[in-house]
């Protein structure tokens, strides 16, 4: 009788990723927000923090953006913004005093950002990863997950 290898075991029909979404245009919903991986918080080569969105199409499909809360680098997440559904009110933010680093904190990031609705184009940047650009869509309805109402989102 053989030994069993337990080091050779693993869940059967189960991945640590989800399958991805291919090159295209994708109604999404924002589902995770990753603050940083085995080896700490995500920062940029400057020490700004960084985000990871995580979105996902009504079938389970994956997409992925880092996003760095860097003031120069905002427009990046304000290009997102400017398109989600239900609406971020950014003139309030802006009276608020809202800073792009104040998304670092993982309960601000989750209210104002899990759960909203987007269209965004994946395109292949040529380098084994993909480039996510949020784009307004008047289709941009998706059946999202736990999407909060507008009176539970501050912004």
């Amino acid at each position: 009788m053989s030994n069993f290898n337990w080091e050779n075991t693993q869940e059967q029909g189960s991945s640590n990723e989800a399958e991805k979404l291919p090159v295209g245009r994708h109604a999404v919903t924002i589902t995770k927000v990753i603050h940083g991986g085995k080896n700490g918080p995500f920062v940029s080569k400057a020490g700004d923090p960084k985000i990871l969105i995580i979105m996902e199409d009504s079938t389970g499909k994956e997409a992925a953006t880092m996003v760095c809360l860097s003031d120069n680098a905002a427009w990046v997440l304000a290009r997102l913004l400017k398109v989600v559904h239900p609406k971020v009110d950014l003139a309030a933010m802006t009276k608020d005093g809202v800073k792009p680093a104040q998304f670092a904190d993982p309960e601000f990031a989750n209210v104002n950002l899990t759960g909203r609705r987007l269209t965004i184009d994946l395109e292949d940047a040529g380098n084994g990863y993909m480039d996510c650009v949020p784009v307004e869509a008047p289709d941009a309805k998706t059946e999202a997950k736990d999407v909060p109402s507008d009176s539970d989102i501050p912004f």
